[in-house]
């Protein structure tokens, strides 16, 4: 069971990584595909990160509420989805409102997977945070490669962005079940209190 909940918790990180690693590989194809400048490129990166940034603010109470596996059960797959999106924006400013979803369901996964972390970890009550990030890293890097080898390939931003959300999606939901319920915090206070 603990380890079910870590690899999948893992995989998760992974999972956000390289998505993050392939479309941000594929910058240089985004900008020719709308024909903009690296100051509007720019922008778009700046609304992706401004986006996560708000729906992290606004996400502390639901996490609170109902917890991280429940919220990244929901946020994984609809980070995916929002892909979609991102790929096939037929304006620059239909991107920016792409980008800006992207960016919301990205900042909540980021949220919960980092709360799951700590759920896994308490259970193990041994540090392990520290390989989840490093899933994280590996993601990004496979994103990166991903990137190149699409590039080299002659495939556009479009199809390489569309190809690793579909391959995303079914595994997004396949993660779900791995996770860990949150401890309820009332008793986790309870606790805390008996023990001093």
């Amino acid at each position: 069971m603990l380890l079910r909940a870590r690899t999948g918790t893992f995989l998760t990180f992974a999972l956000a990584g390289l998505l993050c690693g392939v479309w941000t590989s594929r910058m240089p194809a985004l900008a020719s595909k709308f024909g903009t400048s690296e100051g509007e490129i720019g922008i778009v990166v700046l609304v992706w990160g401004l986006g996560a940034l708000v729906a992290m603010q606004g996400l502390r109470a639901v996490m609170g509420r109902v917890g991280s596996r429940a919220v990244l059960r929901v946020a994984l797959p609809l980070t995916a989805v929002s892909y979609i999106g991102v790929a096939y924006a037929p304006t620059y400013g239909v991107l920016i409102a792409a980008v800006a979803l992207f960016g919301m369901t990205f900042g909540i996964t980021d949220i919960a997977m980092n709360a799951q972390a700590s759920v896994v970890e308490q259970a193990y009550r041994r540090s392990i945070l520290s390989s989840m990030h490093a899933g994280w890293c590996v993601g990004a890097m496979t994103g990166g490669l991903i990137g190149f080898g699409t590039a080299h390939a002659g495939l556009g931003f479009s199809a390489t962005v569309l190809a690793a959300s579909l391959a995303a999606l079914p595994l997004a939901l396949l993660l779900g079940p791995t996770y860990l319920a949150d401890r309820p915090a009332r008793a986790a206070s309870g606790a805390g209190r008996r023990r001093a």
